[in-house]
C-alpha cells in the first residue's frame, strides 16, 4: 500500500473544495492524484457535489410548488436549507477524515442497525440473466407490479420496487399538484439511474442496492398502528402486565400471518368468478360482478368496484370545480397493485386505505343494523310486559 505523504493528504482535503474540476482527479496520472486514499476521498467528494447540485435543481430553483411558508420560508426553501446543512456537515466530517490520514466511504457512514448499509454497489450476488431482467423490470414504473406479487420476499426486489414506488408516487404528486417542470426534471433522473442500472448489471454483473428496509409498507404501518393502540391502552387502563412494544408488535405480526392464511385458504376453496374475469377490470360494467359476490374472487370484486367508485367521485368533483382531473392518476397505483395480485393468484388482497373505508362503512352498517335490531327487541319486550300487565288486570276485573 502506497504511504500517504502530506501532499497526498492535501490533495484528498482539496477534492471537497474543488467542485467538479475534482472528478480529474480520478483520471490523473499523478501518483500524488492517482492512488487509493485520494480517489476514496475524490468519489465521496463527487458524492456530496452531486447532492448540492440536485438539492439546487429540485428544491432551490424549481421547488415544490407550496406557498406555505414555515418561519418566513416557503416549505421548498425550508427543504432546501436543511439539505445544505446535512451536506455541508457530511463534507466537513470527509475533510476531518483525511486530515485524520482517514479514508471516507459515504455509503459506509449511512448505516442503520445491524450495520446494514442503505447504498450498495456489489458483485458478491449470485444471478442468472433472467434474474437480472427481473431486477430492472422491478425498477420500470408500473411494470413493477407483475414482478412484485411473485418475489416480494425477496430483499432485494422489496428494496427495488419501494424505491420505483417512492419515486414514481412523488412525480405524480408533483405533476398532479401544479409542478410539471421538477416532476419532468426527477422523472429523467430516474430514467438515468435506470439505465444506469442496467449497464452496471448486464456488462460489469454489479447490483446497486438501496436498503430500504427502514420504510414501512402499508402492512407494517397497520401493525404499527394497532401495536400503539393495545400500548396505550394497556398504560392508560393501569395493566399490571404491561409488554415492551417490540413484543406486543411480534404477536401482533404473528397473529396477521396467521389470519391471513386461514383467509386465504378460506377463500380459495370458493367457486371461481362464473364470468370472465376480465369483466373484473371495465369499470361499471363490473358492477354486475356484485350478483356473484361469494367466490374465491371475492376481495378482489370488492376493490375494482371501490376504484370505480373512486373514479366516478373524482369525475364528478372535475365536473364541479374543475381542478380534479389529474387525481385519476393516483388510482394507476391501486389498479395496477390490484390487476397482478389476481394474476399471482393471492385471493386476500385488500387494497390501500379504499379497502380501509369500506371496512368502515361496514362497521357503521352493523351497528346501526345493531341498534335497530336492540330497540326492536325493546319494543316487542315492552309490547309484552304491557299485554301480560292488561290481561292480568282483565282477569281481576
Amino acid at each position: 500500500m502506497q504511504e500517504i505523504t502530506q501532499k497526498i493528504k492535501n490533495n484528498a482535503i482539496i477534492s471537497y473544495l474543488f467542485i467538479l474540476i475534482n472528478i480529474t482527479f480520478l483520471f490523473s496520472k499523478n501518483p500524488d492524484l492517482n492512488n487509493d486514499f485520494v480517489k476514496n476521498h475524490t468519489k465521496s467528494a463527487l458524492f456530496i457535489h452531486l447532492g448540492f447540485l440536485i438539492n439546487t435543481i429540485v428544491f432551490a430553483y424549481f421547488g415544490l410548488g407550496f406557498t406555505t411558508q414555515i418561519v418566513w420560508y416557503n416549505i421548498s426553501d425550508a427543504i432546501a436549507i436543511i439539505i445544505y446543512l446535512i451536506l455541508f456537515f457530511i463534507m466537513i466530517f470527509g475533510i476531518y477524515k483525511a486530515y485524520k490520514y482517514e479514508t471516507f466511504t459515504i455509503s459506509e457512514n449511512l448505516d442503520f442497525k445491524k450495520n446494514k448499509k442503505i447504498f450498495d454497489i456489489s458483485e458478491n450476488w449470485k444471478i442468472t440473466e433472467k434474474d437480472k431482467l427481473t431486477i430492472i423490470l422491478s425498477l420500470i414504473p408500473f411494470i413493477w407490479y407483475i414482478i412484485y406479487p411473485k418475489y416480494r420476499k425477496n430483499i432485494l426486489i422489496e428494496n427495488n420496487t419501494k424505491l420505483n414506488f417512492v419515486s414514481i408516487f412523488i412525480i405524480l404528486a408533483l405533476f398532479i399538484f401544479g409542478n410539471p417542470n421538477l416532476s419532468t426534471v426527477l422523472l429523467l433522473i430516474y430514467i438515468i439511474f435506470i439505465v444506469f442500472s442496467a449497464i452496471n448489471l448486464f456488462i460489469q454483473d454489479k447490483i446497486i442496492n438501496f436498503n430500504l428496509s427502514f420504510i414501512p409498507n402499508y402492512l407494517d404501518l397497520k401493525n404499527y398502528l394497532k401495536t400503539l393502540k393495545k400500548y396505550l391502552w394497556k398504560y392508560f387502563k393501569n395493566s399490571k402486565e404491561f409488554e415492551e412494544f417490540n413484543k406486543i408488535l411480534e404477536k401482533i405480526k404473528q397473529e396477521n400471518i396467521l389470519e391471513n392464511i386461514k383467509i386465504e385458504k378460506e377463500l380459495q376453496e370458493k367457486n371461481t368468478f362464473k364470468l370472465s374475469a376480465k369483466l373484473l377490470y371495465i369499470p361499471i360494467v363490473n358492477l354486475i360482478s356484485l350478483f356473484n359476490l361469494d367466490v374465491k374472487e371475492q376481495k378482489h370484486i370488492i376493490n375494482w368496484i371501490l376504484i370505480s367508485l373512486a373514479s366516478i367521485l373524482i369525475i364528478v368533483l372535475d365536473i364541479l370545480y374543475w381542478s380534479f382531473n389529474n387525481y385519476l392518476l393516483l388510482l394507476l397505483f391501486p389498479i395496477f397493485f390490484w390487476i397482478w395480485y389476481l394474476q399471482a393468484n393471492i385471493m386476500n388482497y385488500e387494497i390501500p386505505f379504499l379497502y380501509e373505508l369500506f371496512n368502515i362503512f361496514l362497521w357503521i352498517k352493523d351497528k346501526i343494523k345493531s341498534i335497530f335490531i336492540k330497540t326492536k327487541k325493546i319494543k316487542n319486550t315492552v309490547k309484552e310486559v304491557n299485554l301480560k300487565v292488561w290481561e292480568n288486570d282483565k282477569k281481576s276485573v
